[in-house]
């Protein structure tokens, strides 16, 4: 069973969410966002390198419902900070689907991977049938995040069936913070 959330903050609402007219040019690019602080830098560069961005927020993966709404909170100040648009994936966060689309996948590289690569695919099935030109992940920013496996699902997402082309630029960045920061 699904959750409905409420969002004051959030730039698109239920409301006005399918009147949103499908993004076209060359540039438009729907990016997966996990949490607002991975969100930062990959929404930063993907601008200025004169991208369109609009963050979609889809994690059914996280739990509990507690962390789920904190991180929903920080993508969305994350996007009316950098004035971007943000679309909710709230309907798909139910823990009992997705307990059981992990169920023998106990072990963390198989949990890992399917977690990713579910997600990657869900954000290609998004962007194609928003109209966008391009897709792409915060994951690859995070450390923490397997990157060749998140890397690979975008490669393995064909650009003819979706209509969209996969945008890996994150894992750069990472390395460009990272140097920055140390």
């Amino acid at each position: 069973m699904g959750v409905r959330f409420r969002s004051r903050r959030s730039k698109v609402t239920l409301k006005n969410y399918f009147a949103l007219e499908p993004k076209r040019g060359d540039k438009s690019l729907l990016l997966h966002v996990c949490c607002g602080p991975c969100a930062i830098m990959p929404i930063t560069r993907l601008l200025d390198e004169g991208f369109a961005v609009t963050v979609w927020f889809m994690n059914p993966n996280v739990q509990p419902l507690a962390e789920y709404l904190r991180r929903r909170e920080a993508a969305g100040e994350c996007a009316a900070r950098l004035g971007v648009d943000i679309l909710y994936a709230d309907e798909t966060w139910d823990i009992a689907a997705w307990l059981r689309a992990v169920a023998g996948r106990d072990e963390a590289p198989a949990r890992c991977a399917y977690c990713c690569e579910s997600r990657v695919e869900a954000a290609f099935v998004k962007a194609a049938s928003l109209g966008f030109a391009w897709v792409s992940t915060s994951l690859l920013y995070s450390r923490y995040q397997p990157h060749e496996v998140i890397a690979a699902a975008g490669r393995r997402c064909p650009e003819d069936q979706y209509q969209c082309r996969y945008c890996q630029q994150q894992p750069e960045i990472l390395r460009i913070c990272e140097t920055e920061h140390n």
